[in-house]
């Protein structure tokens, strides 16, 4: 592959990825907010996020799963998302260096 294919190749993606953000923000305002497509479209992002992030959770260890629970623990009682994920992070990271135990 020389620099101009990967120029093209490049382009191309950037020409797709962009028109297909302005085709949902053009079309995003006809979708109904009301009603069952309403709560459907309320729900996308949360079982895209579940898709996501649940499966490492639960193949990667013991590990990863405490600090998914410390997670959630924390998200539940403080409502802070950033709390949440630092606490997280700082529990998997102790637990791989070994210095929780």
């Amino acid at each position: 592959m020389n620099e101009q294919q990967a120029f093209i190749i490049i382009a191309g993606a950037i020409i797709i990825t962009q028109g297909l953000r302005y085709l949902g923000l053009s079309i995003g305002g006809l979708l109904p907010t009301t009603g069952r497509m309403g709560a459907f479209l309320n729900a996308v992002p949360i079982a895209i996020l579940t898709g996501l992030v649940a499966p490492s959770v639960f193949t990667g260890g013991t590990i990863i799963l405490t600090g998914a629970a410390i997670t959630a623990i924390v998200a539940y009682y403080t409502t802070n998302m950033l709390a949440a994920m630092v606490s997280g992070i700082i529990v998997v990271v102790a637990l791989r260096h070994g210095f929780l135990f």
